[in-house]
């Protein structure tokens, strides 16, 4: 393992100021609600999804661990803080686009850092019939990872990841994955309908470390 290379690398590709060192890090994600502690030897913030493939490149050519993160407020279940000593954390919570929106189903495309509050703020405005799937961790928490995380809230669909449709996630290697029915062509379709074509595998995704998504 290799971070000091990795880190020369990502501050070539990120830019410095989107990289910070083990102090930085520390500084601006070592807090835990449990009191929990981790040495975390560096942190990216990603601020273009395109970016991520590199990224994932660089952390695998130097074998570097990496632990993904949204908002980091999985306030009770480790804050923002890796499962264990050693992972540069990749903060997603700069990625704050609402990527597309049915009206008319209600089906609504986010990236990482979209959180509950952003969404109603969003619905608000367009003044559309819709509740957020909210949580009772406050409106600045990821509607994303909550899903991921298989979390349940207190609106009538409770069960988070059930209402997902489509995900996109970057893998370990840099490659991008996208569901049968996307990549055949049908995206809109894919939005819609959750199974698709094919073998189910979106359900991989979740409390697991297959990849990381970046849309959903």
């Amino acid at each position: 393992m290799d971070i000091d290379a990795a880190v020369v690398e990502w501050r070539q590709r990120l830019g410095a100021e989107q990289v910070l060192d083990a102090q930085q890090a520390q500084e601006a994600y070592g807090a835990d609600t449990a009191a929990n502690e981790r040495v975390i030897p560096a942190a990216l913030r990603i601020l273009d999804s395109g970016l991520l493939p590199e990224v994932m490149r660089i952390a695998q050519r130097h074998k570097v661990p990496v632990h993904p993160i949204s908002t980091g407020h999985n306030w009770g279940y480790g804050t923002a803080l890796p499962p264990g000593d050693g992972s540069v954390l990749i903060d997603l919570g700069g990625l704050q686009k609402i990527l597309h929106f049915d009206a008319e189903f209600g089906v609504v495309t986010v990236e990482p850092g979209v959180t509950q509050g952003m969404l109603s703020d969003f619905l608000d405005a367009g003044q559309h019939p819709f509740l957020v799937p909210v949580t009772g961790a406050g409106p600045t928490c990821s509607l994303l990872s909550n899903a991921l995380e298989r979390g349940y809230g207190v609106t009538p669909i409770t069960d988070h990841f059930a209402a997902v449709t489509d995900v996109e996630a970057v893998l370990a290697d840099g490659s991008v994955y996208r569901t049968a029915m996307h990549e055949a062509g049908g995206e809109e379709i894919a939005r819609l309908f959750k199974y698709g074509i094919g073998p189910y595998s979106v359900g991989l995704f979740t409390q697991s470390a297959f990849g990381i998504v970046t849309k959903m």
